[in-house]
């Protein structure tokens, strides 16, 4: 195609060649056992997905050939685990995550410049609890306990030409709540009665690096 700039005419074409490649697994197991008026579940489950896309442009300006060539690989693992012992009406319990993103771009030219990024993030998920529930003549009472600590941590790194960035951060997050109730049946419906009191705490930490 013709394009104008600047009261000159050039000859300018493109061509773009695209190739994509995913590949997803999964898998699930749950084991359940019972002893006495006791049950005990285990499960895991785990998602691993990796992509890649090769990307390829010939670009030509008159006669001077330009040449770029783009590749992208990508995947996402996710473990989790949990596991529970339940009797009667108490039950207590904790569960795992694991999280990990990576993501690699890199752009080769034909001027054997090249310009890249790795960015990567990574979180882990630790949880538990503990409920139980007790009936009385004069109602039934539950109460329980459940904790969170979240972990995220997320990389990022850039080189274009003489350049390189580094950047970090690492995200901490807490939570512990506490609740009890108590419940009556009445004769025309039922009365509720709870309360629920919750901590939270965050920290975060950031990092950068330049190298030139």
């Amino acid at each position: 195609a013709l394009h104008l700039l600047n009261d000159t005419i050039f000859n300018v074409s493109q061509t773009t060649t695209s190739i994509d490649k995913a590949l997803n697994h999964n898998a699930n197991v749950l084991f359940e056992i019972d002893i006495n008026d006791a049950t005990i579940e285990l499960q895991y489950s785990g998602i691993l997905s990796d992509n890649k896309i090769k990307s390829t442009s010939d670009l030509s300006v008159d006669t001077l050939p330009i040449k770029s060539i783009k590749k992208t690989n990508g995947y996402d693992k996710t473990h989790s685990i949990s596991v529970e012992f339940s009797k009667n009406d108490f039950s207590i319990g904790g569960s795992y995550l694991y999280y990990k993103f990576s993501n690699q771009q890199n752009v080769n030219n034909s001027d054997n410049s090249t310009i890249g990024s790795n960015s990567y993030q990574k979180v882990q998920n630790f949880e538990f609890y503990a409920d139980n529930e007790n009936g009385f003549s004069i109602g039934n009472i539950s109460y329980g306990v459940e904790g969170k600590c979240i972990r995220t941590t997320n990389t990022y790194d850039e080189q274009s030409f003489n350049r390189a960035n580094n950047t970090n951060t690492e995200q901490i997050e807490y939570e512990l709540s506490a609740y009890v109730g108590w419940n009556q049946k009445i004769s025309k419906g039922a009365l509720n009665i709870s309360c629920a009191v919750e901590w939270q705490k965050a920290t975060e930490k950031n990092g950068m690096q330049n190298l030139i």
